[in-house]
């Protein structure tokens, strides 16, 4: 039995070993993952390949060393290299393939550790004579690695990871990427933590030297054979670029031929019929295949208009949605008067190709300028697929009056047809194809190829190659990107074969590893390394390079004491960088580091030698300007700054806006110490912000009391829930068929004891720029679903609760499992809920995002886009997520009808939203006749004081009761029924 002295004694002991014993796994999986994560840095194709993999020889290591403890370490490492290298061979979810690889490598390292413990010998030991040394590394090293590379190659070639073509090359890789790491690795592992310690210590200062000539010699040969590949695979991509592109531009040349042809034949005196039409194009057609039609649309005078109505088809207009109409009064008209095929065209006859938005202004073109034109990219109405046209129109002019248009040849032209015809059906496991119009609007770029392959990203880790074609007046571009299969192609394996003979090279070097000399000198650059790193962050900041707060105010202080003593005018200016908040959460924190670096490079040309510059936080510059002239100096500098942030930066190949906000402070008339004059500089940055942001204010006494309003308003926002101040009002939506009430949207109100009402275009954004908006907006969702269930309970089992969602508390981490918890606390069926997004969050869209948009539709909750037109959302960006409504911003409902902007924006967005399948709700309904101009133009639901203002809960029970009883009585509400 343990006395009162021994009991703590033998807990520290106890204690001590728990430590010892979960130790070794966590820093052997911690060393495992850093070593793995860098091996990955010299992988090879596929990329989940590397040709020196460190960490099989550190688990071998650890393994001789410690036993089974070192196992769990391996086997975590492992998993983590594992998910690292799915990621960088794109391969996305999770299976049970990602368990194979890591329980392979440890029983790998185990199978390794045993032969050289019990069959081999040589280890515990100072492992000091040669035939140990080559048993360990020549023998038990290599062949150990047989078994992760000969198991795992063949389970991933199973499940569709690794095509066929790559198998024996993959397991090569595979293998001999696992040797040379254990050649490298398992000697080091050894002389720091092999046993008995008192031998291997002392070679810790010979090991260095072999082992860094030995990475050298196989790194110079990895990058050498790597860097020869890649020229030989890029050389052959360039070469296929230019044959594909030279045939395609030689196809486009020749169809532009066949329209002149066609052109000069309808020039000449007289008319054609139908049939002598066909047989003029049809040798085109069918030697080009991918034209769809030639047609023939003669010019016809208004006088004429009955005259040729009589003779051949009524002329016609057509709608966007593809219904003909008899068209409009025009000076004149050019209706389709002959196509050929003609049985598959029928419906074109008689239509007016001016009347048509996608082609009018290219019939225009080839009007005015009589040469060749080429529409943007369309579906066509008889389009069963998803194949993009293109209209080739050619001018023809009268021969007695060369001035006059006599008619328009047209050809209609399928891409994807072409492309295949001309280059043939490709392998799209070797190489993808896309055709772009360069000259076409953004939005409308996209000819042919996979999805979004417009995109700059397509191509983004990708070798590809693109050259320009010209066809009609405008510029395409044809992208081609190598695949896997077209890279497999071109491995050479007498060159890789090379770097293999240097694993014999590697193995002699390594046995010489425990004799040479050479790691007091690797020792002694990394003390040294350190020494210069530490102080470097003494005075400098360590991610952009500039002065650090502490080193700049001592600079500071020095320079206003000169000022003092010589009567100098400085200033200080404060920099903020605008909404870089957003970036971070949107682009990531690796995004945002970087983006920094590149502001610091912007910012520091535009100040003087010996002005000083320092990064003090976050997203934020202070620079001091000593020894000023006059404060318009300052100005100019100021100045400059915006201009260099304004224009746009290139980070991770995106294209970066910026803007900032600045605040300057001058001596002597805003302070005479350095803190005076940097709180100065702040509060006139926080000016600048309230004032539109992307400028610069000079210090007045008066914006104090505008930072002290902010500060009031956050500092009483921080309590206000816990106070009970923040209450939720409720404003109905209606439909506008039935004018029923079908649902209401959740809005939040901030009553103060003193201040009273707080409007909320005041408080929000107080609440996102200080982070308050995530717990406000989670105490929105859940009040506003048990609000729900309580109306449910009283019989409103039909409505539906809209939830305004900020962008900031959307993409928080957490914000899918707050949802989540609100629905299951309430019990309220997810359907009932409705979530309205700005476009705000779509401006930088993200996968995460769109996954978490899918997974909270998988609830079965519905989406609104709120403000719709006030954005910069991209329409393809918006067809591709769960959202089923739009919401008509009031500020374009407020003068409907009457306002031609505002009903064209209105007319536009219902038209958006029933293309897409999606329902549009009008926001600020205010009038009967802002209502009468909705429902007639299609829209869906309304939302406005015409109705009822937002009201509180009971309060709107209230107003239900009244509204339905006027609604029965056929009464029209005309004034707000509820305030």
């Amino acid at each position: 039995m343990l006395t009162s002295a021994q009991s703590p004694r033998a807990f520290k002991f106890l204690f001590f070993q728990l430590i010892s014993l979960l130790s070794v796994p966590f820093f052997t999986a911690l060393a495992y993952a850093a070593l793995g994560w860098l091996s990955l840095k010299a992988s090879i194709p596929p990329d989940y390949v590397s040709l020196v993999f460190l960490p099989a020889g550190l688990a071998l290591g650890v393994s001789m060393v410690y036993g089974l403890r070192a196992l769990p370490g391996i086997l975590i490492g492992s998993l983590t290299i594992q998910y690292m290298a799915s990621q960088q061979a794109g391969v996305s979810g999770w299976s049970w393939l990602f368990v194979v690889s890591p329980l392979l490598a440890t029983a790998q390292a185990w199978a390794g550790a045993l032969l050289a413990r019990h069959w081999a010998r040589c280890y515990p030991g100072a492992l000091d004579t040669p035939s140990k040394v080559l048993v360990l590394l020549l023998l038990i090293g290599p062949v150990s690695c047989l078994i992760n590379a000969s198991i795992s190659v063949p389970v991933l070639w199973a499940s569709g990871v690794i095509p066929t073509g790559g198998v024996l090359f993959s397991w090569w890789a595979w293998w001999l990427g696992d040797a040379i790491g254990t050649v490298l690795c398992l000697p080091l592992v050894l002389v720091f933590f092999g046993q008995p310690a008192a031998q291997w210590r002392t070679r810790r200062l010979t090991v260095g030297l072999p082992l860094l000539v030995a990475m050298v010699m196989v790194g110079v040969g990895f990058f050498l054979v790597k860097a020869w590949e890649g020229q030989r695979q890029s050389e052959r991509l360039s070469r296929v670029t230019h044959e594909m592109a030279g045939k395609m531009q030689r196809r486009l040349d020749a169809q532009s031929d066949s329209v002149l042809t066609v052109s000069r034949m309808m020039q000449m005196p007289g008319s054609l019929e139908q049939h002598e039409f066909a047989a003029s194009v049809e040798p085109w057609l069918r030697r080009y295949t991918g034209t769809q039609n030639f047609g023939w649309s003669l010019r016809v005078d208004d006088q004429n208009r009955a005259k040729y109505e009589k003779r051949y088809h009524t002329i016609k207009g057509r709608s966007s949605d593809g219904k003909t109409y008899p068209a409009n009064r025009n000076p004149d008209y050019l209706p389709i008067t002959l196509i050929e095929p003609l049985s598959d065209n029928l419906a074109a006859l008689g239509l007016d190709i001016t009347v048509l938005p996608s082609t009018a202004e290219t019939v225009a073109v080839t009007r005015s300028t009589g040469q060749p034109s080429v529409s943007e990219g369309f579906r066509l109405v008889q389009e069963t697929s998803d194949q993009r046209s293109v209209v080739m129109y050619q001018a023809v002019y009268e021969t007695q009056s060369p001035a006059k248009v006599k008619g328009i040849v047209s050809a209609v032209l399928r891409m994807d047809s072409i492309l295949e015809a001309v280059l043939g059906k490709l392998n799209p496991d070797e190489l993808q194809l896309c055709l772009v119009d360069r000259s076409a609007a953004v939005s409308n770029r996209h000819l042919s190829g996979p999805a979004a392959c417009e995109l700059n990203e397509w191509t983004d880790k990708h070798a590809s190659g693109q050259l320009p074609l010209y066809f009609g007046g405008r510029t395409w571009e044809l992208k081609v990107r190598a695949e896997e299969g077209f890279l497999n192609d071109m491995h050479e394996w007498s060159a890789w074969a090379l770097l293999g003979l240097s694993l014999l090279c590697v193995v002699i070097l390594s046995a010489f590893l425990l004799v040479i000399t050479g790691q007091a000198h690797r020792t002694q650059a990394l003390v040294d390394l350190r020494t210069a790193e530490l102080a470097q962050l003494a005075h400098y900041d360590s991610l952009t390079g500039l002065l650090n707060r502490s080193h700049w105010m001592t600079c500071a202080q020095a320079a206003l004491q000169g000022a003092h003593r010589h009567g100098h005018a400085m200033a200080v200016i404060f920099l903020d960088l605008d909404h870089f908040k957003r970036i971070n959460d949107t682009l990531g924190h690796t995004f945002g580091d970087e983006l920094l670096q590149e502001v610091s490079q912007r910012l520091l040309p535009c100040l003087r030698r010996e002005d000083l510059l320092a990064r003090i936080g976050g997203d934020e510059f202070v620079a001091l300007l000593p020894r000023l002239r006059r404060m318009d100096d300052a100005v100019a500098v100021a100045e400059k700054l915006l201009a260099a942030l304004n224009m746009p930066l290139q980070v991770q190949s995106n294209e970066v806006s910026l803007s900032a906000s600045m605040g300057i402070a001058c001596f002597p008339n805003d302070g005479d110490t350095l803190d005076t004059l940097v709180k100065h500089a702040d509060t006139a940055m926080y000016a600048a912000k309230e004032a539109g942001r992307n400028g610069y204010r000079f210090f007045e006494a008066e914006m104090n009391a505008s930072v002290s309003r902010r500060m009031f308003i956050e500092n009483n926002l921080r309590w206000a829930l816990e106070r009970e101040e923040l209450f939720i009002v409720y404003q109905p939506q209606i439909d506008a068929r039935s004018m029923q009430v079908v649902g209401v949207e959740a809005l939040l109100r901030w009553r103060h004891p003193v201040e009273g009402l707080i409007p909320p275009d005041i408080f929000i954004p107080v609440a996102e720029d200080s982070g308050l908006i995530e717990s406000l907006g989670a105490w929105v969702l859940a009040s506003s679903c048990q609000q729900l269930k309580e109306w449910t309970e009283t019989g409103l089992t039909q409505l539906t609760m809209a939830v305004n969602i900020s962008a900031l508390q959307f993409r928080k981490p957490g914000f899918v499992a707050s949802v989540r918890e609100a629905i299951q606390l309430s019990g309220i069926d997810p359907r009932r809920i409705e979530l309205e997004i700005t476009e705000t969050l779509l401006m930088h869209p993200l996968q995460e995002l769109d996954d978490r948009l899918d997974e909270l539709a998988a609830m079965g909750m519905s989406f609104s886009l709120d403000d719709f037109g006030t954005g910069y959302s991209s329409l393809g960006y918006i067809k591709r997520l769960p959202i089923s409504r739009i919401k008509l911003d009031k500020s374009f409902v407020t003068d409907l009808p009457g306002n031609s902007e505002d009903e064209a924006v209105a007319r536009a967005t219902l038209s958006i939203a029933k293309d897409l399948g999606m329902k549009t709700v009008a926001e600020g309904v205010e009038t009967t006749t802002q209502r009468d101009y909705l429902v007639s133009s299609g829209c869906d639901y309304l939302q406005g004081y015409l109705f009822a203002r937002p009201m509180q809960a009971e309060d709107l029970r209230q107003w239900m009761a009244t509204y339905t009883t006027q609604l029965t009585g056929a009464t029209e509400p005309t004034e707000p029924m509820a305030a």
